[in-house]
């Protein structure tokens, strides 16, 4: 015949199997009150056990905690690839800020043009008074002898010069 200490044993046993957290309610439901300080601290260490396998399951199993650190090792290093990548972004942002500021010095298409054709030597405009000649470009007042004009930089040719001449210079 069972008696009631074994058919607490059984309810315990019973409880555990469905759930630890029931296992330790019951365990702390039965303990003896009087005179068995080892069965007590073997119920506290079983309590203690049934504690930490809670606190194992909330972490995973060794897999998943194997598998977490592997998803986090291909994280970090992508994220490293990423700071390269970056990294050499930055450089050539750089460079290419560096290049755009040299070609924005050059100047405009417009201005390019324009430097071009004060290259080619127009004639200049006789006139009367202090000044005896003015520039065809910009109409700067001009003494006799300036190969460019001193205010727009047009290169010039007097009426005595021949043109295949100053082409040859």
């Amino acid at each position: 015949m069972i008696g009631k200490r074994e058919m607490q044993k059984i309810t315990i046993t019973e409880k555990l199997i469905r759930n630890e957290n029931e296992a330790i309610e019951a365990i702390k439901a039965n303990m003896p009150t009087s005179g068995y300080q080892m069965l007590r601290e073997s119920l506290d260490i079983a309590i203690k056990a049934l504690e930490e396998i809670q606190q194992y399951r909330a972490i995973g199993t060794v897999e998943e905690v194997e598998q977490n650190a592997r998803d986090l090792k291909r994280q970090i290093e992508h994220s490293e690839h990423l700071a390269e990548v970056l990294k050499s972004t930055k450089s050539l942002l750089e460079k290419r800020g560096r290049l755009l500021s040299d070609y924005c010095k050059i100047g405009t298409v417009e201005e390019c043009r324009e430097a071009v054709e004060k290259q080619k030597p127009k004639k200049i405009i006789r006139i009367v008074g202090r000044y005896p000649y003015k520039c065809p470009t910009c109409n700067g007042k001009l003494e006799i002898g300036y190969r460019h004009c001193i205010i727009c930089g047009q290169l010039l040719r007097y009426p005595y010069e021949n043109l295949e001449e100053m082409e040859d210079e």
